[in-house]
């Protein structure tokens, strides 16, 4: 590096050579000289492709400052730190105590220009930037005037703190080389082994006349349709005594036309294998709990709905005492189950459906279940209720949690933060696109003609975008396309008038006449524009 370089650098670096305090380094100074000596035309506010909308001293600001000082000394070139800046994402983030070192690659080159400057201090050329302080040593009487400059013992602390960064920048690669590999493996023992170890060893006995259950693993691919997923998800078999396969009487029915989303599966999937709480939530009618449900169906996995509302009490979900007569006649108290207890003890997988609509203080219940630990039940003498190790907790809502921010769910809570913080998997589940709710109207009226699944394609489309700009307040979903397919369908059987006035009819009995008035009007002028 030149003089004037080195001399500049040292200049900048001084608070922390000193001192030995990296956080005092000036490190805007230089990231503008780094960018002073750019030529390209990056400029003051030019952008990088991948840095749209960002200056280029922004961009250097999220890039380690070793790296700006690999460039002013010369030790990588324009080029490179280019190539540099475009490899990292627009979020990458560095701890503290890295912030000084260079790219991965390039610590070697880092250590070098360290020594270079070791020898620069040692050297005279270190007395043209900082003069020594030669003052005499005062008596304690006399306060000695400030000045700027550094001691001896100073400079010989600056000469150790060199030496011990160049130490901990050859560690933290060999550091962070064991930490990659050690990821690398708990991630393959994660997705794979754990799994299968877990599942071996699950196995539900009989109990008040549920069958017995074993897990094996299937690829995605061959248990949900339309899905190229090569992982492992565990899927359910059931047994009777005789060891004749069963259905549970609590594993839903599999819709063979529901179509699922890719990165709505991958979340749900997640949060079952690893037993982590998800909160789904959407507008009425996207499909939050029909996912969960048809999901549990295709992987035969009991579901438990739990239908919450603001007159739930701690006794619903808990349970109570009840007083019953024993075999002598006397009335006894018998303490009865409530339905979170109830799913806590089997292979449930419980939806607590609008639990934005609870009342706080019972959602609160709920709370140490939500953390996956077990439930003390004091009305029952403290009874713990240690939940089964294939017991899985989801809740919906329309809301995120934080009341009606959509002005259309009159009702809705907000919920502590503790208790939203106990889901560690969120979603939102938007309505069907176009293509999929055209694919769901052909595959479940089979008779309807091309055009006319098509039409009634449109209006939906038009029909939800009145209703999320808040056009209307009255939905229309899935169900309601269907209901209306499904008329139409019926209608094109049954009596001789055109398609037109038949697709007028089947919205009319399925959508329009059950809107308000003022939605009844935005609506019809939706029909008479999509079916004119």
């Amino acid at each position: 590096m030149n003089k004037e370089t080195r001399a500049e650098l040292a200049k900048y670096l001084k608070p922390w050579l000193i001192d030995g305090d990296p956080t005092q380094i000036k490190t805007q100074k230089i990231i503008h000289m780094a960018k002073k000596k750019l030529s390209i035309p990056l400029g003051v506010s030019v952008v990088i492709e991948k840095y749209r909308g960002e200056t280029l001293y922004n961009t250097l600001k999220k890039l380690p400052v070793g790296t700006s000082i690999l460039y002013l000394t010369g030790k990588i070139t324009q080029e490179e730190l280019k190539e540099f800046i475009l490899s990292k994402p627009k979020d990458s983030k560095f701890p503290q105590k890295e912030r000084y070192l260079g790219d991965e690659e390039w610590a070697t080159d880092l250590v070098s220009v360290l020594d270079e400057l070791t020898e620069y201090l040692k050297s005279d050329k270190w007395d043209s930037v900082f003069e020594w302080d030669t003052t005499p040593e005062e008596t304690e009487e006399v306060q000695p005037e400030v000045k700027e400059g550094v001691s001896k013992e100073q400079h010989e602390a600056a000469l150790s703190a060199i030496e011990e960064l160049k130490k901990n920048v050859e560690e933290g690669e060999k550091l962070q080389k064991e930490q990659e590999e050690s990821f690398k493996k708990k991630l393959k023992k994660l997705s794979k082994k754990t799994l299968e170890e877990r599942v071996k060893e699950v196995h539900v006995p009989p109990y008040e006349g549920t069958p017995e259950g074993t897990v094996s693993l299937k690829k995605a691919k061959d248990v949900f349709p339309n899905i190229k997923g090569t992982y492992d998800v565990p899927v359910w078999s059931w047994v009777d005594p005789e060891g004749n396969p069963v259905k549970h009487s609590y594993v839903p029915e599999v819709d063979p036309n529901y179509i699922f989303r890719e990165e709505e599966l991958s979340r749900v999937l997640y949060a079952l294998q690893t037993s982590q709480r998800m909160y789904l939530h959407g507008h009425t009618g996207s499909g939050k709990t029909t996912l969960i449900e048809q999901v549990a169906a295709h992987l035969n996995w009991p579901f438990l709905p739990i239908n919450l509302d603001s007159e739930i009490t701690r006794m619903d979900l808990i349970g109570r005492d009840t007083l019953d007569a024993d075999e002598h006649g006397s009335t006894v108290s018998t303490f009865v189950d409530g339905v979170l207890p109830m799913a806590m003890q089997g292979p449930f997988i419980a939806c607590f459906d609008e639990l934005d609509f609870v009342r706080p203080d019972v959602a609160y219940v709920m709370q140490r279940v939500f953390e996956g630990n077990g439930l003390r039940i004091t009305e029952d003498g403290g009874r713990e209720v240690v939940p089964h190790e294939m017991f899985r907790m989801f809740a919906t809502g329309n809301t995120v949690g934080q009341g009606d921010e959509h002005g259309m769910y009159q009702g809705a809570r907000p919920q502590s933060l503790a208790l939203l913080d106990r889901f560690t998997v969120w979603l939102k589940v938007d309505y069907l696109e176009e293509d999929k709710r055209e694919k769901l109207i052909s595959d479940t009226c089979l008779s309807l003609k091309p055009e006319l699944v098509q039409q009634i394609n449109n209006y939906v489309s038009e029909h939800l975008e009145a209703f999320t700009s808040n056009k209307v307040l009255q939905p229309i979903t899935p169900r309601g396309m269907l209901s209306v397919a499904k008329a139409m369908e019926y209608l094109s059987m049954v009596n001789s008038k055109s398609d037109k006035e038949n697709l007028k009819e089947a919205l009319s009995m399925s959508v329009l006449d059950r809107a308000t008035e003022q939605d009844h009007a935005v609506l019809k002028g939706l029909v008479d524009r999509v079916f004119k």
